[in-house]
């Protein structure tokens, strides 16, 4: 167990390795070129679990938005899903939710920029 400070870096984006990361207390946020574009505030929230998983570079940053109390894990996929697979089970329940969210935000994003068009559209 690890606690950061508000403003300190828990992952980097580019970061490569099989860390993941369970948010026990505090809050985190996730930021993309210093724009803020989702946070964690749920006891038990996963995240970092898709670099892990893939083993591809962090696409972000997690950074601390106010003090955190952070449960950091190394695990190789496989032997995860051979020894624990309730994790696994909580892993895939964390990305299931972040697609469905940025699907819903996606959807609200298409319907604004056609809107926007069809404004435009209708003045011409």
């Amino acid at each position: 167990m690890k606690f950061y400070k508000k403003g300190e870096i828990i992952c980097k984006e580019g970061e490569v390795n099989k860390k993941f990361y369970v948010l026990l207390g505090g809050k985190a946020g996730v930021y993309k070129n210093g724009i803020k574009i989702a946070e964690f505030t749920e006891k038990g929230s996963v995240f970092g679990e898709l670099s892990a998983v893939l083993g591809t570079p962090r696409s972000a940053d997690i950074i601390a938005d106010e003090i955190c109390q952070v449960l950091e894990l190394q695990y190789d996929f496989d032997d995860l899903l051979k020894t624990n697979p309730n994790v696994v089970k909580k892993i895939i329940a964390a990305l299931a939710n972040r697609l469905n969210q940025t699907t819903e935000k996606y959807v609200r994003l298409c319907k604004e920029v056609n809107k926007t068009c069809e404004d435009k559209d209708s003045i011409e």
